[in-house]
């Protein structure tokens, strides 16, 4: 068993999923005949994982009564609730005075077999304030990271950004970001309180800015976002 907390975010509107997201938080969309977001609970207890925490705030009550405390799954689940959106970062600060050691963020629309266990490990030998889990861009994708790295360590995160600007920088990846992240509770100490704040869009380049050490976790794991209708559609 891992004594890791898992964080995930799952407050969003979902409004590129409308309208079938009008009723129900997108991580709780059914897919094969149960939420989303639970096949994942599966994989992280599957992996030895059972503390999970959800920062919850669109339809929050279909959530907190469908996993309840956990128990039925055989986790330890734990909430927070945004009064108003505050951003993926803004929803983890939330929780801060609770996450006193290395913790895992993860975003409720996601499924993935990523080995967490390896990530954690590795993201401790860098000794890093955050590592950030990065998989190949597709041939197809409207991902628009700038990513720039050298060797493990991201010198440069930009979320939406034009890489043609940057195609002569040898240093330039063709990584996008997956959504999952390890990291110190130092790492919340950058994020203001009660203000809309993204991770990629704002903590992550704040944090290489000021100097931090945020690395790069290059996976090939199955992996599928559920954003969009397609791409719901797709992964059902």
């Amino acid at each position: 068993m891992n004594n890791t907390t898992i964080v995930i975010v799952a407050g969003g509107l979902a409004t590129r999923l409308q309208p079938i997201t009008e009723s129900i938080p997108k991580c709780m969309v059914d897919i094969k005949g149960k939420p989303l977001i639970e096949h994942q609970l599966d994989i992280f207890k599957a992996q030895g994982f059972i503390n999970i925490h959800f920062c919850v705030a669109h339809l929050a009550e279909k959530v907190e009564e469908y996993f309840g405390d956990g128990k039925k799954l055989g986790l330890r689940i734990t909430y927070s609730r945004e009064k108003e959106l505050v951003g993926t970062a803004g929803a983890v600060k939330l929780y801060e005075q609770h996450l006193t050691s290395t913790f895992i963020v993860y975003y409720g629309d996601i499924i993935t077999n990523f080995p967490f266990e390896q990530f954690i490990t590795f993201h401790k030998a860098k000794k890093g304030i955050a590592t950030v889990a990065l998989h190949e861009r597709r041939p197809d994708s409207t991902n628009k990271n700038v990513i720039k790295m050298d060797n493990d360590r991201i010198t440069f995160f930009l979320e939406k950004g034009i890489r043609d600007e940057h195609a002569a920088d040898p240093t330039l990846t063709t990584l996008c970001n997956s959504g999952f992240y390890c990291m110190e509770p130092k790492a919340l100490s950058y994020i203001p309180i009660n203000t809309f704040f993204d991770f990629g869009k704002d903590v992550f380049p704040k944090l290489i800015t000021v100097g931090e050490k945020v690395y790069g976790f290059k996976h090939q794991s199955r992996y599928a976002e559920i954003g969009t209708v397609e791409k719901y559609e797709k992964a059902k």
